[in-house]
Formats: structure tokens, sequence, C-alpha cells
């Protein structure tokens, strides 16, 4: 509205903008002062013009001015939030200790979705998503030879096939044969006999992966020269469980199946080789086994590991692989002749057919926990429903519905973390039932344990769930006719 002493054929700078406070304040102090102006005589103009030049620059103070209010109320509006919150929250927590049976129940079904979540969600992220611990995971391959009638997928590789695979390949900056399967060896210290578990690999193995020691080396072409290897690296559970951690071990001897071998290294905690936990590392002569006719084509329990080069992908070191196999068919049709060798990713080797069954189990927890949303929603409503006339009389009495509406979601909330804290507690259960029982069927390197990762997941997962679960009750109070309420008309 325009100030009853500003001038008829002028508009002030501010009053083109729409009405504001600020504009409505600066308008008020600028008219007073054209206003004190005429009282001391000015003509209208004359006193318009001397104030506004007296003002300054009325756009650039209004913009400041707006500003700074509208911090200030940026400021307030947060301050009321927090007050509103801590109210809400009170609030919530005496309101679900006068209902213990309900909430009792609802903790424990919300404990039983949400922990079923958190722990196979814990498993899926260990086998697939979680980084291998290798340096560069994603760059790691794997050669199988498969079937050609289709009875094996996953077939191992004669010593000739994988030497001849790691000398015409061109795709891998480096590669490395390994025994697939680790094998029972008898150690002799100094008290009785046990069992450790022995992997040979060529000295290039830990190279390839991009595994570094913890302690001492890794192997050479030295190691493996010889037909029986006298170097031997311990992994870090081995070192631990046999030798007490003892650092003293380092060039120190052991007897293995009646030989001497010297510890040169011990791997680190967190490395699982890809054919699985093994207790101790030999070094892999190629040539000795090559010298045998039945060892370098007859027998296939090899298997072969290897680095892409900068560049080249998978689908290409596939190819090559493959005109690799058919050459080879072609050479030692009688040898090779019922394979075909195929290439993939390190980490789909090592998962194998385990992808399937955890995604149907992730899927079947989520399931569950939709269940216990619905359930609880039900239940929820029902709990509102009864409390309609505590409602209506907070309307009464001045408060929103969005105020009610963000109340009820504060209980719904409240409700799911702590159904979320004790999952968490049954997560924790689980995954050390699964560590009993099923270890042995997930990839080697899988890691069972609720990582910071999870436990981000497990509470989040807990929020979303009490808005699900509290959503509909709480806009169920929206709808409510508050005045029939009162009058007792409601059904």
């Amino acid at each position: 509205m325009r100030n009853p002493f500003s001038h008829p054929d002028s508009k002030l700078p501010f009053e083109t903008a729409p009405q504001t406070e600020v504009g409505d304040e600066l308008a008020f102090h600028l008219e007073q002062r054209i206003h004190d102006y005429i009282a001391q005589g000015m003509d209208p103009a004359t006193a318009r013009a001397t104030a506004l030049e007296r003002f300054g620059d009325v756009s650039g103070v209004q913009r400041e001015c707006t500003e700074l209010l509208q911090d200030d109320r940026r400021a307030e509006r947060r301050r009321d939030w927090l007050g509103d919150l801590k109210q809400d929250l009170r609030f919530g927590f005496r309101a679900a200790t006068r209902a213990k049976l309900f909430t009792l129940l609802a903790v424990i079904t919300l404990a039983f979705g949400i922990g079923a979540n958190a722990a196979v969600f814990g498993v899926v992220k260990s086998v697939l998503l979680d980084a291998l611990p290798y340096g560069q995971p994603d760059r790691l391959v794997r050669v199988y030879a498969r079937f050609r009638n289709g009875s094996s997928e996953h077939g191992g590789l004669s010593a000739g096939a994988a030497h001849d695979i790691a000398e015409r390949q061109r795709s891998f900056s480096s590669a490395a044969i390994f025994q697939g399967d680790a094998s029972d060896r008898v150690y002799k210290g100094d008290g009785s006999a046990r069992i450790v578990r022995v992997l040979w690999v060529q000295p290039a193995f830990f190279a390839t992966l991009g595994v570094n020691p913890a302690m001492g080396r890794t192997f050479n072409d030295d190691d493996a020269k010889g037909d029986t290897a006298l170097n031997a690296i311990l992994s870090h559970n081995a070192w631990q469980r046999i030798f007490g951690g003892d650092r003293a071990i380092m060039g120190g001897s052991i007897r293995i199946n009646g030989i001497t071998r010297q510890v040169v290294g011990v791997l680190p905690r967190d490395f699982v080789a890809p054919s699985g936990n093994a207790d101790v590392y030999f070094a892999l002569s190629i040539p000795a086994l090559l010298r045998d006719p039945v060892s370098a084509r007859g027998s296939h329990y090899l298997a072969l590991v290897a680095r892409l080069k900068p560049g080249v992908t998978i689908a290409a070191a596939r190819q090559e692989i493959r005109a690799i196999s058919n050459d080879l068919s072609r050479e030692n049709p009688r040898d090779d002749g019922p394979f075909e060798l195929v290439a993939s990713h390190l980490r789909d080797a090592m998962v194998g057919d385990t992808r399937t069954p955890l995604l149907v189990l992730m899927a079947s927890a989520g399931l569950v926990l939709l269940i216990t949303c619905a359930n609880l929603a039900g239940a929820l409503l029902s709990r509102t429903i009864s409390r309609r006339k505590e409602f209506a009389v907070r309307v009464a009495l001045g408060a929103g519905r969005g105020r009610l509406v963000r109340q009820l979601l504060t209980e719904s909330t409240l409700l799911a973390l702590a159904g979320g804290v004790a999952g968490i507690l049954l997560a924790l259960l689980g995954l050390t039932v699964l560590r009993k029982i099923a270890l042995n069927a997930l990839p080697s390197y899988a890691h069972l344990a609720l990582d910071p990762g999870t436990l981000v997941y497990t509470m989040l997962l807990a929020l979303c769930t009490g808005l699900a679960f509290g959503v509909v009750p709480a806009l169920s109070v929206g709808r409510t006719n508050m005045q029939s309420t009162l009058r007792d008309e409601t059904r």
C-alpha cells in the first residue's frame, strides 16, 4: 500500500517489489523523515529528495536487512524445531513406557525383522560388495578349464596347459600358476605332530595378486629352481596359532613331511588365497612338473591367476584365452581337446554358485521386514484410533495437525530404533551361528562380521522402517473429524 506521504508522481525504490516486512519498515522510517522535513518548512518534493539522499541506497539497505532477517528467522525456526523435537521425544518415550506390552511386542517383532536383514546384508556385503584382499582386485582374472560336454564348468588346468597360457598370452601384465586346492601335510614341532594345510604357488603368485608380506619376503625365482621346496611362507593365522606370533620364527626352520624348510615370510592378516585358506605356502616348480609326462598334460589340478594390463578389458582377455584354447586343442587333441579354456573375474570365480542363493536370501529377508512393517502399521493404526480423543483435545487446545503427524512419526521411529538396536544384537548372534555352520559354503575371503558399513545400513534401515509403518497411522490423524470425536460421534 502506498504511503500517504509519498509524492503522487513518483515511487519509492522498494515499492516496485512485493510488500515485505523489511520494505514496510523502511517505508515507515523514510516517510517519517519526509514528514519531519515537511514540518520544518520544506515542500514535499524537496523533503522527499533530501530524505532519499540522506537515506542512501534504499535497495541495498533493504536487501541487506532482508538477508539478516531471513538468517534470524531460519535460526529461530531451527531453535523451535529442536525444541519441538525434544518435546516429541520425551512424549514418545513416556507413551512407550505407558504401553509396555505393546512396546515390548513391537520391539521384539522389529528386532527379528531388522536383525535378519542386518545379518544377511553383512554376509552379502562381505561376499559381493567388499573389495577382495588384493591390490586392484578388479583387474584380476582366473582361468579355468571347462569340459566341452558340459559335465564341469570349473575344472583344473594341467601344468602344460597352464604353462602354455602364461607363455602365449598378451593380455596380462603378470600371471601365476598355483595349486587348485590346498593339501594336507604333517608338521612336526617340539611337541606332537599336527596336520597343516599347504599350498604350492609360483613365485609370481603374490606379486600378481598385489600382496606384500607382513614380515620377511615372498618367493623369488631361485626358490622354485629345485624339485623340493626348501623355503616356506606362513599365513598370519598359522603364525599366530602354531607359533604363537613369535617373530623369532623368521629365518628359522620348520619340519614338514620330514623335510626341513626355512621360513622366509609371513603374510598379512587378511590374506586368503583364491583357492581357500592355507597354513603354509611352498614355491611351485613348473619345469619339474613338465619333465613328467603324466603331470605335464594328464593331471588337471592347477589353476592360473593373472592381472590384466592397463587398458585391456576382460572381454579381450576372454577372446584371447579362447583362441589359445583352440590352438591347444589342435596341438594336443587327446589331453587338451576335451577342455575349453575360459577366463572370468577373480571375484566371480571365488563367489561361484553362492551369488544367487545370497540374493534370494536377501530378498526373503526384505519380504519378512515388509510383512513386519505391515503388521506394525495395523497395530499402530488401531492404537492411534484408541487415542483419537487425546488428539482431538490437543487440536482443540491449538496443536496443528502437522505437529500431531510428526509426534506419531517420532513415536514409531523411537520404536524402530529400539528394534534396530535389538536387531543388531540378534544379527551378531546370527553371524556367530553362520560362522560355525555355513562358513564352508561361502567364499574363502568372506568375513562374517558387522562392520561399520553394516551398522550404518542397519540404523538407516531402522529409520526407514519406522517411517514405513508409522506413516499410515500418522496420516490417519489428519483425516479425522476432531469436532465429531469430541462429541463422541466417531465410529
